[in-house]
């Protein structure tokens, strides 16, 4: 019987024509001579040899623990990920963005054919092109069977449906309930209202994917250099049989511009594409769930059995706990250490009780591997747009720290990547926020008189030098040894802050690393998920009910949990092309991208003149008039 790997094997993924090889294994620690270099996956000799792996040490798995290796040289323990779910879940979202052109999508439709599901792209010897239709794109040949394709995006909506589009869009964004937007737009039926909604998506993710092509293929240009913001968001369903009345908790894992306000990318751990019982059978027949988690055909998905190693603590404090902010930070740190996977902050999350990971159509995905796919998405696309350069913060995740650090370890060698974690307190009323302001100006006041004459009364130097003297003042938590500081000049959206570099920074100089702190934050990416719920009814907070004894409600939220990364997508593109600021700009104008707000119509429509319904007599005022 054959031997398994060592470690999970490194597979190929294909993002946008680059072709990345992955192997995420390899020690965590950036200032550690092992970190980027990939364990071995094939067994050395028993015993002392020269074969045996310099580097690491495969970890015995024990008390639940996830299968992990140690590094020899700095002591690092990262638990093993599985190469081939990373690279599904990039493919998966891929397809989630329209990241793919429409030759590498489509194919010769008889399944019959030989040339069936291998797309043009990929296999170009095997069709022609066949003219050019105005309007609507290229047209190709099959070489095997004759069939001829058109390359375009297709409306796939009634005549009377496609009219009612632009308002049913208009309406989504603007926070109208489902029944609401059906009622107001005079739809006929629910399914209408959900059928236009798939239309929606689907102009959503052809104008973005489009943009984000442009990007990685550097058609597009970025800055070079970029202060980005990453945090996760978790999303409450309702339940969607009554047979099972547990909630359903979906996560978003999102990445934003701080300068524009830019959203990179905003993706939920769900599939829509995959039926849980085929996956599950084929599971138990190849004997997957025998296995660990890492070297499983579907290593990314939510597996009958896995809900077992979750909901050891419910990890969300509740309102009002908690509030030092040393004492969360040691708390997070002290939780992460008794999870059998560091890296897999659903072990804490997710309560069998309450909540359920197991749906009737689609299944979850665990979120480390949404979040690994996120990362390398975001690589791709900074990359190609020509940054050189990247400032990210991301709050206090083990998971989007490892993601980080894989996806770009070649930019943190070069000192290109810098990244930090942020923490600060929640929760707080608007008069503490003031006085913990009203503190801070008094300190920076009282810091100023320290200084020279001269430098006074300028706030970046004044910031600059409270920064540095912070710098004496670190705290270290984690088996990671990281050293957290007190950012100085706090802020109401941020009042109590605290910073911690994840990324060595002995090549730059003291007034470069305390700029590098001040620029850390997570403001941006807060406000963006606020601005989901404000905006999508779907994504409301819920409700208390007098009846239910104060119990939360969640009225708005769908039922169906595809629907949670459409309405993700069309909010993607309202923030980044329709909706402007207070400086009269969408973020895509404040990057370049765009000339002048887009409105919807121009999303679902570009270069195309909108459909407009047709006039109607209004018959109340003819009564009247009679």
């Amino acid at each position: 019987m054959k031997k398994p790997p060592r470690i999970p094997m490194p597979v190929t993924a294909l993002i946008a024509g680059t072709r990345y090889r992955l192997q995420v294994n390899h020690c965590r620690m950036p200032d550690c001579e092992n970190f980027g270099i990939p364990a071995r996956h094939h067994h050395g000799k028993p015993g002392p040899s020269s074969d045996r792996d310099p580097h690491y040490r495969v970890q015995t798995t024990k008390k639940g623990k996830v299968p992990s290796i140690r590094c020899k040289s700095c002591s690092d323990n990262p638990p093993l990920k599985s190469n081939q779910g990373i690279s599904a879940e990039i493919e998966r979202l891929t397809t989630v963005d329209g990241l793919r052109n429409l030759t590498e999508t489509r194919s010769c439709s008889h399944k019959a054919c030989s040339s069936h599901r291998k797309a043009i792209a990929t296999h170009p010897e095997l069709y022609r092109k066949a003219g050019h239709v105005a309007g609507y794109g290229q047209r190709y040949q099959c070489k095997a069977c004759g069939s001829k394709l058109l390359l375009s995006h297709s409306a796939r909506l009634h005549q009377r449906h496609r009219a009612l589009a632009l308002d049913i869009f208009s309406r989504i964004g603007n926070k109208s309930p489902v029944r609401g937007t059906i009622r107001g737009a005079g739809l006929v039926s629910n399914s209408a209202y959900y059928s236009i909604l798939g239309f929606l998506r689907d102009r959503c993710q052809a104008y973005s994917g489009s943009v984000d092509r442009a990007l990685m293929d550097g058609r597009l240009t970025l800055p070079t250099n970029m202060n980005i913001e990453s945090d996760a968001q978790i999303y409450t369903l309702n339940w969607s049989s009554r047979l099972d009345r547990r909630n359903i908790e979906l996560s978003c894992y999102c990445t934003v511009d701080s300068d524009s306000r830019f959203i990179l990318g905003m993706h939920s751990n769900f599939d829509e594409q995959i039926d849980p019982f085929a996956i599950n059978q084929q599971a138990a027949r190849d004997g997957d769930m025998e296995h660990h988690e890492p070297f499983r055909r579907y290593a990314q998905y939510w597996l009958a059995g896995d809900e077992l190693r979750a909901g050891r603590s419910l990890g969300r404090p509740l309102r009002g706990q908690c509030k030092e902010l040393t004492e969360q930070i040691q708390s997070l740190y002290a939780k992460a250490k008794t999870r059998s996977d560091v890296e897999n902050i659903e072990l804490d999350e997710l309560h069998p009780e309450w909540v359920t990971p197991f749906l009737d159509n689609g299944m979850q995905v665990h979120m480390p591997y949404t979040v690994y796919a996120h990362w390398f998405l975001l690589h791709r696309l900074l990359s190609g747009a020509g940054v050189q350069k990247v400032h990210s913060s991301m709050d206090i995740d083990s998971m989007g720290r490892a993601a980080f650090l894989c996806a770009f370890s070649e930019e943190i060698k070069r000192s290109d990547a810098t990244g930090f974690f942020v923490r600060y307190t929640k929760y707080q009323t608007i008069d503490e926020r003031r006085r913990i302001m009203e503190e801070s100006r008094a300190l920076r006041y009282a810091f100023e008189k320290t200084l020279p004459s001269h430098q006074r009364h300028n706030l970046e130097v004044v910031s600059r030098e409270m920064m540095k003297a912070q710098f004496a003042q670190g705290q270290e938590y984690g088996q990671w040894r990281d050293v957290w500081y007190r950012h100085p000049l706090p802020s109401m959206n941020e009042p109590d802050k605290a910073v911690c570099a994840l990324v060595p920074m002995d090549g730059l100089s003291e007034d470069a690393r305390a700029d590098q702190f001040l620029q850390a934050g997570l403001a941006r990416i807060d406000n963006t998920y606020q601005m989901t719920r404000r905006l999508m009814n779907a994504f409301e907070r819920p409700v208390g009910t007098s009846s239910g004894h104060n119990r939360v409600w969640h009225g708005y939220a769908p039922y169906n949990p595809a629907l949670v990364q459409t309405y993700l997508t069309l909010f993607r593109v309202m923030n980044n092309f329709i909706l402007v600021g207070k400086d009269g700009a969408t973020p895509a104008m404040r990057l370049g991208i765009a000339k002048q707000p887009l409105g919807y119509g121009d999303i679902l429509w570009p270069g195309q003149q909108v459909p407009r319904p047709r006039r109607q007599r209004r018959k109340g005022l003819q009564a009247l008039a009679a």
